[in-house]
């Protein structure tokens, strides 16, 4: 209500903007139609293609490039490659690539290739394939689980903050998950990913052992 008075009364040449995911803007809209109805214009944020990630990368490393380089320290595949499995979420992009440069620093590298961004895919890509494999319904719940807390386990308070949604609210979506089998429940009313669910999406990666052998018969000379 304050927001939409500050709308309504506001003087000529001042701009008010918000960003908020789909989820939040429909609540804003089902509980607060006054403010929504004075929202002029909507712009939405596609998933980045991987020609523009690699250029949100080469400008973000520009900016913070003690000494130019013809050079990116970031090679071109480890771009592509993290933003696929991120589904071109830009924030989660930039989080990802820079856990990779740090491990790089920690290597004595100076550049992230394949070989070092694979070491964080040991570790990241069951936890995001878990994720991927999830309902839309509950996939931002689970990536927010899996990226913001480690998988957890994580207060309602702090997840229901970061989901910009109120605690009653994402009270009611993280038990769904919960009956559903995708997070659990600790003793304390915290809610995690088990770590055994990235272990079973490793094992269904993994080939099948063949269930026959070549035998070979000797045959005397």
């Amino acid at each position: 209500e304050a927001i939409r008075e500050i709308v309504s009364s506001m003087p000529e040449g001042i701009v008010v903007a918000m960003a908020m995911s789909d989820g939040t803007y429909e609540k804003v809209d089902e509980n607060f139609p006054a403010l929504s109805s004075r929202l002029h214009h909507r712009f939405f944020m596609h998933p980045l293609a991987n020609e523009e990630a690699l250029m949100l990368v080469e400008k973000r490393v520009r900016a913070y490039q003690v000494q130019r380089s013809s050079q990116m320290p970031l090679e071109e595949e480890v771009v592509v490659k993290a933003n696929e499995l991120i589904e071109g979420n830009p924030r989660r992009l930039l989080k990802l690539l820079g856990r990779a440069v740090d491990l790089a620093v920690l290597l004595g590298k100076r550049r992230v290739d394949m070989d070092v961004f694979d070491s964080i895919l040991k570790v990241d890509a069951p936890k995001f394939d878990y994720v991927k494999k999830s309902t839309e319904k509950y996939k931002e719940e689970l990536f927010i689980l899996v990226e913001e807390f480690d998988g957890g386990p994580a207060e309602l308070e702090a997840i229901a903050e970061v989901m910009e949604a109120t605690p009653s609210e994402e009270r009611t979506k993280l038990e769904a998950m919960v009956i559903a089998g995708l997070i659990e429940k600790d003793a304390a009313g915290r809610y995690y990913v088990p770590p055994d669910k990235f272990l079973k999406e490793k094992e269904e990666k993994a080939p099948p052992e063949p269930r026959w052998k070549l035998r070979f018969r000797r045959r005397k000379i």
